[in-house]
């Protein structure tokens, strides 16, 4: 009989030592693929750490470059004083320069200039410089371009930002939605005598003129 109730207790011994760790099998802590223990259950939020960052690339489907087109040149006063004039445009972006070539003697220039830059996909303004150039001899003359609208009297070249993001400048050559604030000479066309100079001898000019960027399908909008 002694024999019987070890053998019995053995067993009662055994079943309860597998039932313990049967239990401890069905209850693992829920983990994530990647290993990361997940506590109370609560859902994990990838959105957080897939976050993007507009500052990191403005456009990543390019190679960002923007080019400024020089399209029309007019002379409005007398530039030279011996002939027409011999232009020339001089054109910066984010102070990089660019030089055409001399059109000699002539009052009016419809050859389309282009200079292209390949500027940083992370930063939102590019800025750009517009000068228009009479050449001579050893003396070179810089062209009225300007309103003069500002605290400088004596400007006659063009500063603006152009914007990567809306594909818009600002600055020397701008665009108010309220027509008594507008340029008066338009968007993209700078006009020396916007000034008031009409009637002076202050080498004013007229320039019509483009900023664009190159983009993913074409179709010139950022």
């Amino acid at each position: 009989m002694k024999i019987h109730k070890k053998i019995v207790c053995l067993l009662m011994i055994g079943v309860l030592i597998f039932s313990i760790n049967v239990s401890a099998v069905k209850s693992p802590k829920a983990s994530t693929n990647d290993g990361i223990t997940k506590g109370n259950n609560s859902p994990t939020n990838h959105s957080q750490s897939s976050s993007y960052d507009d500052n990191v690339d403005i456009d990543p489907l390019v190679d960002l470059e923007v080019t400024v087109t020089i399209k029309e040149i007019r002379a409005l006063d007398k530039i030279d004083d011996i002939g027409k004039p011999d232009f020339f445009v001089i054109v910066y972006i984010n102070d990089v320069k660019f030089k055409s070539k001399i059109w000699f003697n002539q009052n009016y220039v419809k050859e389309p200039w282009s200079a292209t830059l390949n500027v940083p996909d992370d930063q939102e303004n590019v800025s750009v410089k517009i000068q228009l150039w009479d050449w001579n001899l050893g003396l070179k003359k810089i062209c009225d371009l300007n309103d003069n609208s500002g605290v400088l009297l004596n400007k006659y070249d063009i500063a603006l930002d152009y914007n990567l993001k809306t594909a818009h400048w600002t600055g020397d050559d701008y665009n108010y939605p309220y027509s008594a604030w507008a340029d008066p000479s338009g968007y993209g066309r700078l006009n020396g005598c916007d000034d008031n100079s009409i009637y002076q001898d202050d080498r004013d000019c007229l320039v019509l003129f483009d900023i664009t960027q190159n983009d993913y399908d074409g179709d010139k909008i950022p």
